[in-house]
């Protein structure tokens, strides 16, 4: 058996803030000056091995989505889409949409042979009377298939101790809080997204900016070794056995106590 270890990212994500511009108030991004990954390194884990990223955006300005952040694709093979680590969202209005896909990777050349992902969105402002989103589109295999291994899991504390896993089936229940990712990665291996999209929700002008901050951890899971005539195999411990130990690893940041930072 493998002992666990443990890498750490963290980005923050500033997607939307008011400001009064010439007279007119504009709504505009201001993503964290720069993006910030801060790894602390096991063992197990290298600077890289654990990435976070998102799709690149673009604003639609004509048409019935004039406004709205979407996605940039490509069907060109040899031109594919990169990935980036933030998307700069400018002069939304009130009914705005914005794609936000955030998503896990374990790098290609990660030692680490199976890592389990738990991850935490923090600063999604829902104060009455304030300028808030809300999720509109958490991805579809999680509303229509949560049960099966490849989809995130919202983690809550118990008061006496122990973890509460719930899975996500309306996007309302999306939003400040703990997941957990329902099956480990190998190297080469991503996550689904953990959100796809956002929508203004309430706008008020003058409103200070609403700051969605997500953070990862990546644990080294537990796994058996089988030799048959010299070659090896490897089974990882499966997600209803290694959740709570994963969670207790990570415990303390995910639900610090007060004067605790997080």
């Amino acid at each position: 058996m493998k002992r666990k270890n443990m890498a750490t990212m963290v980005t923050c994500i500033a997607l939307v803030g008011a400001v009064a511009v010439g007279g007119t108030l504009a709504l505009l991004s201001r993503g964290s000056n720069p993006v910030t990954n801060t790894f602390t390194v096991g063992k197990g884990y290298k600077t890289g091995d654990v990435i976070l990223d998102e799709a690149p955006v673009k604003q639609e300005t004509s048409g019935v989505n004039l406004g709205d952040y979407v996605e940039i694709t490509s069907n060109d093979p040899e031109h594919p889409v990169v990935r980036v680590k933030e998307n700069d969202y400018k002069n939304l209005i009130d009914t705005s949409t914005m794609d936000k896909d955030p998503q896990f990777h374990i790098s290609g050349a990660c030692e680490v042979k199976y890592s389990w992902i738990v991850a935490k969105v923090d600063g999604f402002n829902t104060t009455q009377g304030a300028t808030t989103l809300k999720f509109t589109d958490v991805i579809d295999d999680t509303l229509e298939n949560n049960a099966v291994a490849g989809e995130w899991v919202k983690v809550t504390k118990k008061p006496e101790g122990g973890y509460n896993y719930t899975n996500v089936t309306d996007n309302t229940q999306m939003g400040n809080g703990i997941y957990i990712y329902n099956m480990p990665l190998m190297a080469g291996q991503s996550t689904e997204d953990l959100f796809q999209e956002l929508e203004i929700n309430n706008f008020v002008a003058g409103n200070s900016p609403s700051t969605i901050t997500v953070t990862g951890y990546a644990v080294e899971g537990v796994y058996s070794t089988t030799v048959v005539e010299g070659e090896e195999t490897y089974t990882p411990v499966g997600y209803n056995d290694m959740r709570d130990a994963v969670m207790a690893q990570v415990d303390t940041w995910a639900f610090p106590t007060a004067g605790e930072a997080g």
